[in-house]
């Protein structure tokens, strides 16, 4: 037993998964972070006196993971925001769970998906079996892609939704910019509050983030030059100065983030996160006339380079645990920032350490019979996500150009066929796709 009368004892994910399959128990699975303030008030929750002895009953060990350094389970298992509670069978097949920040609405959940659990085990079973990790269509002639819209006039404009409008109606981005700035950047210290999910910059929350100060530094970048805005360049400046003076490590590399109560820098240096502000600083540093935005950027880069880096086994997800490794998330984002360092300093290890990243996402993680990558190397689950994927072409795209290598343009528009499938079922991506095709067509901005 992993509950004491009292409390949750939290396993490890990998010892979880030996010990559910050796014992043949399920696991409760809790994704949170380390800046969500909800994550305290559920782990707590977690331990109330009805709960634990219905969790012990149903025989659950209880594991606990990071989101950010496990973005493959958050993917997996989560449920859109932070903490995500799941209830997994001995397999590792999702049967319940859910997300809230309401702790009695979860510990209600729980109780009753143990008491399901305990009494129909065979129907939780057969529920968690019947559903796809991952629609996997076998790759066939399917009708042109088009670039759907990404939203409607009520919904909040997300980054990708933004740079979509750029490229068909500046005045509609003007307005989304305005209101974007206005949301999320700290009229103090200019970052960026919020969290970046599925290409977008929200202000659900006061922690600033390295991968949505990247996100927003790089589209205000891009705004300021189509348009020709000083006001969006001189806010891409101000985010860069509050990253280049609260987040850059002097050793190279970026903080992960700012946790808001109480205030304390979080050290950890992920990988995709850090290439996505290598990219952005690096943009900045050129549209700003800013060499030392490209300065602070390209030691940063070639650490976690350094750190993770794996002749012929790409890139890791964080530089404490460089054998955390083989997540897609990680090759794109570095394979782009290497390329914008390339672009930057005309130094062609860049290029070529591109082009291997890239060659290593079609060989260890492309999907040979339907078409597109999965998010991990050989994974227990099969998902192929759609947003990442969209982001995968543009790069495979980029890659054929800047590396001279043909076979990245086909698998660009492999990808893109493979998505066809599943591109309605995916409207919250939309953006995403959109501009994955604005890039197969006549170009589209970084």
């Amino acid at each position: 037993m992993t509950q004491s009368a009292t409390s949750i004892v939290w396993l490890e994910w990998g010892d979880a998964c030996a010990r559910a399959r050796a014992e043949d128990r399920p696991i409760l699975l809790l994704l949170d972070t380390r800046w969500s303030r909800p994550s305290h008030a559920l782990r707590s929750a977690l331990n109330d006196d009805a709960v634990v002895p219905a969790l012990a009953r149903a025989g659950f060990l209880a594991a606990r993971v990071d989101a950010e350094r496990r973005p493959d389970l958050a993917d997996r298992y989560g449920f859109g925001e932070w903490p995500s509670v799941a209830c997994l069978t001995p397999a590792g097949a999702l049967f319940g769970g859910g997300a809230s920040t309401s702790p009695p609405r979860l510990t209600d959940l729980l109780r009753r998906v143990a008491d399901a659990w305990g009494t129909r085990r065979a129907e939780c079973e057969r529920a968690a079996n019947h559903e796809p990790a991952e629609p996997r269509e076998p790759l066939e002639p399917q009708e042109p892609l088009e670039p759907q819209e990404p939203m409607e006039p009520e919904e909040p404009w997300t980054s990708d939704e933004i740079r979509v409008l750029l490229a068909k109606d500046t005045s509609a981005a003007r307005v989304a910019l305005e209101r974007l700035a206005a949301d999320v950047i700290d009229p103090g210290d200019g970052g960026v509050r919020g969290e970046p999910a599925r290409g977008s910059v929200t202000a659900q929350a006061r922690e600033k983030l390295l991968a949505a100060n990247a996100d927003l530094l790089d589209l205000l970048t891009h705004a300021g030059v189509l348009l020709d805005e000083r006001r969006y360049l001189e806010l891409a400046r101000r985010i860069a100065g509050f990253v280049s003076t609260t987040l850059s490590d002097p050793a190279g590399g970026f903080a992960a983030s700012v946790i808001a109560e109480p205030r304390e820098i979080d050290p950890t240096l992920y990988v995709d996160a850090n290439a996505r502000m290598v990219s952005a600083m690096v943009r900045a540093g050129a549209a700003l006339d800013a060499p030392a935005l490209t300065e602070t950027a390209i030691p940063s880069l070639e650490r976690v380079v350094l750190a993770t880096y794996r002749p012929a086994d790409g890139a890791g997800h964080v530089c404490d645990d460089p054998d955390l490794r083989g997540l897609l998330v990680d090759q794109i984002w570095l394979a782009e920032a290497l390329m914008d360092a390339h672009d930057a300093t005309a130094r062609e290890p860049y290029q070529m350490l591109a082009a291997e990243l890239l060659h290593y996402c079609a060989r260890a993680l492309w999907d040979v019979k339907g078409g597109g990558f999965f998010d991990r190397v050989e994974p227990a689950l099969p998902l192929k996500p759609f947003g990442l994927n969209c982001r995968a072409a543009r790069t495979l795209r980029r890659g054929a150009e800047v590396c001279g290598e043909p076979m990245f343009a086909e698998r660009a528009a492999a990808t893109l066929q493979a998505l066809a499938p599943a591109s309605r079922l995916h409207r919250i991506d939309a953006a995403a796709l959109a501009l994955a095709m604005l890039d197969a067509g006549a170009g589209s901005p970084k």
